[in-house]
């Protein structure tokens, strides 16, 4: 799949808006990938990747800078979906995104353009992650636990989630659910 597209923001602000927008410009794309390896009905892998850029700058009616900026992405994604015996199903994976980012954003304080930098930066960094959760379905109620742990190089800081729920059926069109986790991001 590939997204693409532009957009643009053209306004006359009055001559004594010097720090207001006059031309805006947008642009990004977004590719991805995936495919799926059957190995049998109860074994399945999917692998998916990604590629996303962002471009924009902003000009106040002077053509001044007052802001400008790049981004990219690269995700690769794995699923692994297996269901060893009748009543277990156990799933996992895992996804490392590399992202860049490079920030330049200024506001002007009068007509002569001095200007304070709001925020500059050029950072790239790597967020990783891993999940595992098995569901226990003996009859009609089910049981779910499982945990994910990320971790983000640009703060060098780790989380896990872990997390449980169970399911049980209320007569034929109702099911009572339940569950509890430390959900981080």
């Amino acid at each position: 799949t590939f997204i693409a597209g532009r957009s643009r923001l053209s306004q006359s602000p009055g001559p004594s808006e010097f720090a207001e927008i006059a031309d805006g410009r947008n642009s990004a794309t977004l590719t991805n990938a995936s495919w799926r390896f059957v190995a049998s009905p109860s074994f399945v892998v999917t692998q998916r990747v990604g590629i996303a850029t962002n471009e924009f700058s902003n000009a106040n009616l002077a053509s001044v800078d007052l802001g400008h900026g790049t981004g990219r992405d690269v995700t690769w994604r794995t699923d692994v979906v297996a269901k060893p015996w009748s009543a277990i199903m156990l799933e996992g994976g895992g996804q490392v995104q590399r992202q860049e980012r490079q920030v330049l954003e200024r506001q002007l304080l009068n007509a002569n353009f001095d200007a304070n930098v709001l925020q500059t930066y050029d950072q790239s960094a790597v967020l990783s992650s891993a999940y595992g959760q098995a569901r226990w379905s003996p009859g009609r109620i089910a049981m779910t636990g499982g945990g994910r742990v990320d971790h983000w190089s640009l703060t060098d800081q780790t989380m896990a989630s872990p997390w449980a729920q169970a399911e049980a059926p209320l007569g034929t069109s109702f099911k009572l659910r339940a569950g509890a986790g430390v959900y981080q991001q």
